[in-house]
């Protein structure tokens, strides 16, 4: 069985609470995640903090992604979820921790039933 490929969108500080602690139980192995992030100071900062994990600024690289962690805020997920769902159609499952974004919402906009919300808190490392 290959290992799954997780993405995330947004590497703020409740996605690097998720990586954290999904990496350091072994969960996840860092070399299969991919943090696309918007901010050139945040990416060099998650670079710094997990130099095995790629950390990019295209939604591209989640291509081979079989999962993707949207970690934005709700008003950048709203912004960006109708291009995510054009660039990234397919069978994979969606994980949204956008606190203001409901499971009819995100349908919507990702044009998916393959969806999960959840609401993490970053002791969640």
């Amino acid at each position: 069985m290959q290992p799954m490929k997780v993405g995330f969108i947004g590497g703020g500080q409740m996605a690097s609470a998720l990586i954290s602690g999904a990496v350091s139980s072994g969960f996840l192995s860092a070399s299969d995640l991919v943090i696309v992030e918007s901010s050139a100071v945040r990416r060099q900062w998650l670079a710094e903090q997990y130099p095995k994990i790629q950390v990019v600024d295209s939604v591209e690289a989640l291509v081979k992604c079989q999962s993707i962690v949207l970690a934005v805020k709700p008003q950048v997920l709203r912004d960006i979820g109708g291009g995510l769902a054009k660039s990234l159609s397919g069978d994979r499952l969606w994980v949204s921790i956008a606190a203001g974004v409901n499971l009819a919402e995100l349908h919507a906009l990702l044009k998916s039933q393959r969806i999960i919300r959840v609401l993490p808190n970053t002791p969640a490392q």
